[in-house]
């Protein structure tokens, strides 16, 4: 149900996480660079004790506190049975199956599983922004970055797998490939279905050295809805073992209903808008690519790459009825955003830059509500309660 209380909370947490996240970029956009980010600790200790002791239960015959998070807590504590009712005891992927056991071995207290889980998303957020922030950008758009936390209250092995992709890329930039592929690898392991975004680094290696251009963009589309229904067929058939067959089945089934395509639509709105000025605007993001600093450069033209690959695997997450693909690479499309932003502030004059700026503080947290008003039902995200019980 919809819960002004709850929302004013993720506003309050949404200003939390861009406060701390601006303040500490602006230090080092200052030359200050501290070995104690003070910062992104008040975020991430905030962050994650909202997280763990969220409530998670049952209230007028609803879930709350993510629909899928009492599922996850009942098999966390009982795992160590060999057998039972939850679904995950049979269709989980091994490596999430491992991790929860090793968890398990340790303590019952499901809380502590929750914090290794959130720790490692709310890591994996603040390490992206240290690899990829452009110190010029606007700091504006990661107002939002609470939303795809919110949604990990209900989707938790999607935001894992998105967390160890997240690392992964950041391993890319830095050229350690050993610890890139292990991650990928690991989060295939986790949840079958980051294996489109996992090929993240081939498409990387690919154009890296070849321009893109619209009409490689448009083949590239072409190609990917041809494997995209090739793969569904196949998916539904279950002939690939671990790849196929289960609820990826009905997954990929979903996106032939009545209805899906609208509902599809919602959810990649914005993803559309942003990857879709960055197609558009190639020639004249590739030259200012031309003008900026190394350092600088490799950071927009892997966001540049991030989101071509974005943007050319949407009719294959809709194909595949992978509806949370728009949820990968939320992160860069939010800090490509901000550079979209500055962008634009330079063709309107300085008297006009206040204004224009202030509406783009106004515009974040309406879109942050209207975000919420489009998931907060089927996620289970409202009403919120702490909860300190075992």
């Amino acid at each position: 149900m919809w819960d002004i209380k709850s929302v004013i909370l993720y506003l309050v947490m949404a200003s939390i996480g861009y406060f701390c996240i601006s303040e500490e970029r602006r230090s080092i956009q200052n030359g200050v660079r501290r070995r104690l980010k003070v910062s992104y600790a008040i975020l991430f200790f905030v962050w994650l004790f909202l997280a763990v002791y969220r409530y998670v239960g049952y209230e007028s015959g609803i879930i709350i506190g993510g629909n899928d998070a009492p599922t996850y807590i009942d098999y966390f504590q009982t795992c160590l049975a060999g057998k039972g009712n939850n679904i995950y005891f049979v269709r989980t992927e091994p490596l999430f199956q491992i991790m929860t056991k090793a968890v398990r071995t340790i303590t019952s207290n499901y809380h502590v599983y929750f914090a290794l889980i959130y720790g490692l998303i709310i890591f994996s957020y603040l390490r992206f922004i240290d690899e990829f922030d452009l110190l010029q950008s606007n700091k504006t758009p990661l107002f939002m970055l609470v939303f795809p936390f919110i949604q990990s209250f209900c989707a938790i092995r999607t935001h894992i797998t998105i967390a160890l992709i997240l690392l992964a890329i950041v391993a890319l930039k830095n050229r350690r490939n050993i610890l890139m592929w292990g991650l990928l690898i690991a989060s295939v392991f986790i949840q079958r279905a980051s294996l489109i975004y996992a090929i993240f680094p081939i498409f990387y290696f690919y154009y890296k050295k070849n321009k893109m251009t619209m009409k490689k963009a448009t083949a590239f589309i072409i190609i990917g809805c041809a494997v995209g229904y090739i793969g569904k067929k196949v998916i539904i058939g279950g002939s690939i073992g671990y790849l196929t067959g289960g609820v990826y089945a009905n997954y990929a089934s979903a996106s032939s209903s009545a209805g899906y395509l609208f509902d599809y639509i919602k959810l990649i709105v914005e993803q559309v808008i942003i990857d879709g000025y960055m197609i558009l605007s190639y020639k004249k993001v590739n030259g200012q690519l031309q003008e900026m600093e190394e350092l600088e450069k490799e950071k927009l033209r892997m966001l540049q790459m991030m989101c071509y690959f974005d943007l050319m695997l949407i009719p294959i997450c809709y194909i595949l009825g992978i509806w949370r693909g728009a949820s990968y690479f939320f992160l860069p499309r939010l800090l490509i955003l901000g550079y979209i932003i500055t962008d634009f502030s330079r063709k309107i004059s300085k008297n006009s830059r206040k204004a224009y700026y202030m509406i783009v503080k106004v515009a974040m947290p309406i879109w942050l509500v209207l975000r919420l008003f489009t998931v907060y039902d089927v996620s289970g995200l409202m009403p919120y309660y702490l909860d300190f019980r075992l």
